[in-house]
């Protein structure tokens, strides 16, 4: 899977383009989740970022076996002074009453999948 332009900050909107050297479906999402046919949004043509947005994005081959899940993370028009981090987690890892870390809080060890990326 690859993205037109890279994780960053950017003046103004950005606009992404999503490519796969496999042929298939390609799957995004804009709010953390994990992309797939149920939860993401078909791919169709560029994806134009306006404000500070994930995106993550995923290829499924003819027979629906999904490729690895690629994650960009985009910042407009922000001015930055130190380190910045973006952490990107399914939200259903966050918040779902039956696996979600904030609802179940009181659990003594758990582990979710989640993207990090760091910029100096």
């Amino acid at each position: 899977m690859q993205f037109s332009q890279p994780s960053g900050f950017y003046s103004g909107s950005v606009s992404v383009a999503l490519s796969s050297p496999q042929k298939g479906t390609i799957w995004y999402t804009l709010d953390g989740s994990v992309p797939n046919p149920e939860k993401g949004s078909r791919y169709s043509g560029k994806i134009s970022v306006t404000e500070n947005t994930v995106v993550r994005a995923r290829y499924y081959d003819a027979e629906n076996i999904p490729g690895p899940i690629v994650t960009q993370s985009y910042f407009i028009d922000e001015k930055i002074s130190l380190p910045v981090v973006s952490m990107t987690v399914d939200p259903v890892d966050l918040f779902d009453s039956t696996r979600g870390i904030f609802v179940l809080y009181k659990e003594d060890s758990w582990e979710r999948p989640a993207h990090f990326d760091y910029f100096e």
